[in-house]
């Protein structure tokens, strides 16, 4: 049996920005130097994102190897060839994402962390507006049983 883990995380309101407080550990530092610590960071949950990315300046903190890829993305600031590295990342739910391989770009708004579908894809996630409030919910790795809302509004109106 899997060791589940998850999270909800509940706004006062509706948002269209999906936040959580996350802890990235550098898995290897560019002069080759252990015990870097972690670093807390916001990160920002797209599903429209294809690539789990962090900005330059959290590569820069947690003094991050990174290496060049053959991967180039097309978004909001136009086309970039980003350099890569890996890292670890614990969700609010003591779960660790390791050997994560994350892209370095610096995307817009104030979150370091971006998550993308690579890592989105490793469990389950739904989101919420219940109440005039937003909420989503993560769980690792993804649940025996989906999530069909079909079948709970058909009992529910039933």
């Amino acid at each position: 049996m899997p060791n589940y883990r998850a999270f909800t995380r509940t706004f006062d309101k509706t948002t269209n920005r999906l936040t959580s407080p996350v802890e990235i550990f550098s898995k290897f530092t560019a002069d080759g130097t252990p015990g870097v610590p972690p670093v807390k960071a916001v990160a920002l949950w797209d599903t429209g994102a294809v690539a789990t990315c962090i900005k330059p300046r959290l590569k820069d903190k947690l003094n991050l190897q990174t290496f060049h890829t053959q991967t180039s993305f097309t978004g909001v600031g136009g086309k970039v060839d980003p350099y890569a590295a890996i890292i670890d990342i614990n969700l609010l739910c003591n779960a660790i994402i390791h050997n994560c391989l994350v892209y370095i770009i610096d995307f817009p708004g104030d979150a370091d962390v971006l998550i993308g579908m690579d890592t989105i894809n490793m469990g389950d996630f739904v989101v919420c507006n219940t109440d005039g409030k937003t909420s989503f919910s993560f769980a690792l790795p993804p649940l025996p049983e989906r999530t069909n809302f079909a079948n709970i509004v058909e009992a529910i109106n039933n």
